[in-house]
């Protein structure tokens, strides 16, 4: 007996006799078949593996998920041995994705413990030898848990999410280890969930929350995970190797306290599917952002950030010196906020209690910069202290230990072990609301980076045994979102990425970077190079690539500061110039951290250029190495024209030659225009043929390309990132081009335009301007001192044959 659903997409079946579903979507290639979810728990008769005796299924209804397309729902009940266990499956009449998940009710009269839970296992090996099984299962469709995927092996691409900020992220061939950190005691506990690194077997890999798989060659795609981690942390587990595949979904419980009548329900599980390739993970994490009511603010912010300058050492002198500067600087960088970072605390831990560098307080400072129309911005730590700090010594019980009854392992921050708090404990909550109370309504920031957030996500002995450390993060965080006004925009970082959707409106989604392209640490320097998640320009350009289908789904990206200078600084331009282009094409967040009185105006230049923010974000095309040499498009558009940004990253250290077949990346025809953005220089080039270029390490190739056409148009400039969006109206006559200008901030603008007719004039506001023709119709203007106004050309009108 079965139960089965059909759309023109997929097949979703219910076997009742074998206790099994599965999942098919025959044009691609893809099924599943899993036995249905178990628990690994244990009462007063010891540790067990409960898994459902037979199931009482209801009508298949159509029903309405909060915020999902219409979906048909189906649920099954089962009571093994004392518990009540009921599943719920939801299957979309449209898309190509199934949703499910599961619930446990206590009916007996003593306390259990759940530990964790298996939600899809597609695999042979779906028992575990020797635990003791509750309830029943046909034995016999055990070996029916099986994973079909299409295409070869070293055409198989994974997709790693990484669990907080700082972890690596990024897609890898199937075969390659991903890439993990030696420094265990040092870094694991911030950057992998409960500390577990990934597998070192090869073909194994684990991944937080969710993983996708796609094939290069037919563009199939699988996302699988979960959409929510509200409830729990939860795993996707992945074998690849040679034939062998197999993939699996992993709920952590936490050994959380089911009391007698009690219940727990999971997050939503998503198994998806599509053809698009890389793309298929931009519909997940687009359902994702939906089930939890993503804050996505209109604008990016843009601003400046004391950190990466001054580190520690701020004043309020240092802070009013750099206010000064951004104010008078304002027209030609136009940033929204002012944002104090680490430094202004008496320690960390203590953040309503000022340093001695702050004589006048932190409200006296926000009003300055608010007086200055700029948002006030201030960075807190609020889930971590140091040791010798007041609310450590002063409440030990808040402090999260381990069994034994130590302080839990944050990792090494500030050049010692910190101390993570117990996001359970009441008193800690209250104290926790009156910092964030302070710093907004008392002091009146509403620009507010949190900071370290991991520290509240960690295992550990926590004062309330009856939920998770996801709830009870979550609920922290729930709790700094009703605390702050709701016009004051919370940054987070460092943070587990699901449970903060719908917190926060921009998040972090890299490492730190610093002013050195490879990581660094006094002496251990040599031996860190290749470490993924410490501070460097690299793992933050990489995260950036990697996270941007996040971007305008689950918040606004942060691919942290931007730093421009040349003193104290070991980046050359180029690096510079790369790092410019990952934040820019991400859409994100665009904060400057430099000393402002110290930077040049060609350094503010290569900032400014990135104002304002892009909308939308690049997509990583499927070509070469995704990791050393990815390849980025960012589709472009107005009324009047249609172009893309081509970005090609090598990240590096020796020159790499990109061969880039443009017909079948853009699926242009004839002839275009490409523009070399960084080197300012127009290519003309047949779309039929690669466009060739070599790119030297840690150097990036950005490219503006356009359909060529008989008609003039704009080709580039040294205004915007975008190549384009300085142009506000854009009309052709005859033998007249009037091209209305908005720049946004006050620049000298270089221009590139094609206009095969000779130019007898260019005037600007009725002034005229300075004008070169170049080969290939190309006409360069430059433009001095301008912000918005009309430019005006006369050319000779010619038959356009190219």
């Amino acid at each position: 007996m079965s139960i089965r659903q059909t759309n023109n997409r997929i097949a979703f079946e219910h076997d009742l006799s074998r206790l099994n579903w599965s999942y098919q979507h025959p044009d691609l290639g893809v099924s599943l078949v899993s036995r249905y979810t178990s628990l690994h728990m244990q009462d007063e008769r010891g540790r067990f593996e409960l898994i459902p005796d037979q199931l009482s299924f209801g009508e298949m209804v159509d029903h309405h998920q909060p915020l999902l397309s219409d979906l048909r729902t189906l649920t099954g009940t089962s009571y093994p041995s004392g518990y009540k266990l009921e599943f719920e499956w939801g299957f979309s009449p449209e898309h190509s994705y199934v949703i499910w998940r599961w619930s446990i009710q206590n009916l007996r009269q003593t306390t259990a413990i759940l530990h964790d839970a298996t939600m899809l296992r597609c695999s042979p090996e779906a028992t575990h030898p020797g635990v003791t099984q509750i309830g029943s299962i046909d034995s016999n469709g055990i070996g029916d848990c099986a994973f079909s995927f299409p295409g070869r092996e070293n055409a198989l691409l994974l997709f790693i999410p990484g669990w907080q900020s700082w972890s690596f992220s990024g897609w890898i061939r199937a075969g390659e280890p991903c890439p993990s950190s030696k420094l265990r005691p040092f870094i694991h506990p911030m950057v992998y969930d409960r500390s577990l690194r990934p597998p070192k077997s090869s073909g194994h890999y684990r991944s937080e929350m969710f993983s996708a798989i796609v094939d290069r060659e037919s563009r199939t795609g699988i996302c699988f995970g979960f959409l929510s981690q509200r409830e729990a942390f939860g795993s996707c587990r992945l074998i690849i190797k040679k034939d062998r595949r197999e993939i699996s979904i992993h709920t952590d419980l936490d050994d959380v306290q089911l009391a007698p009548g009690e219940s727990f329900t999971s997050d939503w599980a998503c198994v998806l599917t599509d053809g698009s390739g890389l793309e298929v993970v931009d519909e997940f994490v687009t359902l994702a952002g939906a089930v939890n009511k993503a804050r996505i603010p209109s604008q990016a912010p843009m601003g400046w950030c004391s950190w990466y300058d001054y580190g520690q050492a701020i004043s309020e002198n240092i802070i009013e010196s750099n206010l000064l500067a951004a104010s008078n600087m304002r027209s030609q960088i136009p940033m929204d906020f002012i944002q104090i970072d680490d430094g202004f605390q008496s320690a960390i831990g203590d953040w309503t209690t000022e340093g001695q560098n702050f004589p006048s307080g932190m409200k006296a400072i926000a009003d300055k910069i608010n007086a200055q129309t700029f948002r006030a911005g201030i960075w807190l730590a609020p889930f971590i202290a140091l040791r010798d700090s007041r609310v450590v010594q002063d409440h030990p019980g808040w402090v999260l230990r381990d069994r034994s009854g130590s302080p839990v392992n944050t990792g090494l921050v500030w050049n010692q072990f910190g101390r993570a708090l117990d996001l359970s404990h009441p008193g800690f909550l209250a104290s926790l609301r009156e910092v964030i109370s302070t710093a907004t309504t008392a002091w009146g920031f509403d620009y507010l980076k949190l900071d370290f957030l991991y520290a509240g996500a960690l295992a550990g002995e926590r004062f309330n045994k009856q939920i998770t450390r996801a709830q009870a993060f979550r609920r922290g965080l729930e709790l700094i979102r009703e605390t702050a006004a709701e016009n004051t925009t919370l940054v987070g970082c460092g943070c587990p990425l699901g449970p903060g959707i719908g917190i926060f409106e921009s998040m972090r989604i890299g490492p730190d970077i610093r002013p050195g392209w490879k990581p660094s640490f006094s002496l251990l320097t040599p031996i860190l190079q290749n470490e993924p998640t410490m501070p460097a320009a690299i793992n933050a350009i990489r995260n950036t690539i990697a996270r941007a289908h996040l971007h305008r789904n689950w918040w606004i990206n942060d691919p942290d500061c931007v730093l421009v200078r040349e003193a104290n600084s070991q980046l050359s331009l180029q690096e510079i110039q790369t790092s410019l282009t990952a934040v820019g094409l991400s859409g994100g967040s665009v904060v400057l951290s430099d000393a402002l009185d110290s930077l040049s105006p060609e350094r503010l230049e290569l900032f400014a250029m990135l104002t304002p923010a892009l909308l939308g974000h690049m997509q990583l095309l499927p070509l070469g190495d995704v990791q050393v040499h990815p390849i980025v498009v960012l589709e472009q558009q107005s009324r009047f024209d249609h172009w893309w940004l081509l970005a090609c990253f090598n990240l590096g250290d020796r020159p790499h030659e990109f061969n880039l077949p443009l017909q079948e990346i853009l699926s242009l025809i004839g002839r275009v225009h490409i523009f070399d953005v960084w080197n300012q220089r127009y290519i003309e080039e047949k779309i039929g043929q690669p466009l060739v270029t070599r790119v030297g390490g840690h150097h990036t190739a950005l490219f503006a390309i356009r359909q060529k056409t008989n008609h003039p148009s704009w080709i580039g400039d040294n205004v915007h990132l975008s190549q384009g969006k300085v142009v506000q109206e854009w009309q052709v006559d005859e033998d007249r081009i009037y091209c209305e200008i908005n720049a946004k901030r006050t620049c000298n603008m270089r221009a590139h335009l094609y206009i095969k007719g000779e130019v007898s004039s260019a005037h600007f506001n009725g002034s005229s301007i300075s004008m070169k023709s170049e080969q290939n119709g190309i006409v360069v203007l430059e433009l001095d001192s301008i912000e918005a106004g009309l430019l005006e050309l006369h050319h000779s009108s010619v038959d356009n044959d190219y």
